[in-house]
């Protein structure tokens, strides 16, 4: 008898706390299973991340009311993270800062983790334009200069990744004649669609004669027609070297300089500046012409000296006809017309520049 109360009493107390626990119901409550719920919570972070997928929104706000960008406008940016938010359904939502300045909550989801701030960077094959001084290019994204844009201006230079930084800016990967030359912020550029950039003017009048000549003293003006390097020609196959003017410059992104070259208003075409000589109007005049000749015969075509950028000696520098000199010299001016340099019979002494055809 007193066992069975022992066991009775057992019973009434392992009901008693199965029914506290809700496992076991009464006559007007359903079977339940209590468990804990589940809770947000969010902790600090320091990383970086790049937006890889369109549709999402960032938010202002963890009510969804608030609308500050959309991810498909910053494909591929770079982003610091510095809280991360786990949320009571199993998301996850990324504190994003760009600049500098908070860009709001994003599902995680939408972006990829990355070690830097400047993130992977976007392959690409353009070209751009340096157009601004003051400004240097960067060996590395941690900011050691390694050239000053104002040594550069108006070169070209072909792009071949950007950086879409966290710091908002965006980089360019330079490339100049095939080597790689730096970082830089974009905004120290120009875009264009040339290989060989624009047409620049050069500051003041710029002649030049080319230099190359053939065993025999004869010159072999070999220009392009265009700078694809696709079709060249030849402009001077003489003994006496022409005069160019220079009326625009190239800095090609091939790292090359190149210049268009006229004879008075004839364009002649383009050729690499490092085999052109810079010249005044006369030219660089050949030696190939020496002889001793007459005033005002032998193709004399007037008896006026002139100085070398072609302005008249006035009467002191007047031949009298018939008068016996010596020309050393033979120039192929840059305003077409042939000129010798003249000195007295004796070679000696030098008298000025006079107009003569060949």
């Amino acid at each position: 008898m007193q066992k069975a109360k022992t066991n009775l009493g057992r019973l009434s107390m392992l009901l008693a706390a199965a029914l506290g626990a809700g496992i076991v119901a009464t006559t007007n409550q359903a079977p339940t299973h209590q468990v804990a719920a589940a809770r947000s919570y969010s902790k600090a972070t320091n990383q970086y991340v790049v937006v890889k997928k369109s549709g999402y929104n960032f938010w202002g706000n963890f009510s969804w009311t608030k609308k500050l960008h959309y991810s498909k406008n910053y494909l591929n940016r770079t982003l610091q993270v510095k809280r991360i938010y786990y949320k009571a359904n199993g998301s996850k939502y990324y504190s994003t800062y760009r600049g500098g300045k908070w860009f709001g909550y994003v599902n995680a989801t939408g972006l990829t983790t990355t070690k830097n701030a400047q993130g992977s960077g976007v392959a690409t094959s353009k070209y751009a334009i340096m157009n601004k001084s003051g400004w240097k290019t960067y060996s590395g994204f941690n900011w050691k200069a390694n050239h000053l844009t104002k040594n550069y201006l108006k070169h070209t230079f072909q792009v071949k990744r950007i950086y879409y930084h966290a710091n908002g800016t965006t980089y360019y990967s330079l490339y100049r004649g095939g080597k790689w030359f730096g970082y830089i912020n974009m905004n120290a550029l120009t875009n264009t669609n040339k290989k060989q950039g624009n047409a620049v003017k050069p500051s003041t009048t710029l002649y030049v004669s080319l230099n190359k000549v053939d065993k025999d003293g004869f010159h072999e003006d070999r220009v392009w027609r265009d700078l694809d390097f696709k079709v060249s020609d030849y402009t001077n196959l003489t003994a006496m070297p022409y005069t160019y003017t220079v009326k625009a410059i190239y800095y090609h992104s091939n790292g090359q300089t190149y210049y268009s070259l006229y004879v008075k208003n004839n364009w002649m075409g383009y050729v690499n500046a490092k085999i052109a000589k810079k010249t005044g109007i006369l030219g660089s005049g050949s030696t190939f012409w020496i002889t001793k000749f007459t005033a005002g015969t032998d193709g004399d075509t007037s008896l006026q000296l002139l100085n070398a950028n072609l302005t008249s000696k006035g009467k002191a520098g007047r031949l009298k006809y018939g008068e016996k000199l010596y020309a050393k010299n033979g120039f192929f001016s840059a305003n077409e017309i042939q000129y010798i340099a003249v000195y007295t019979l004796d070679g000696k002494t030098f008298r000025g520049y006079l107009q003569h055809s060949f």
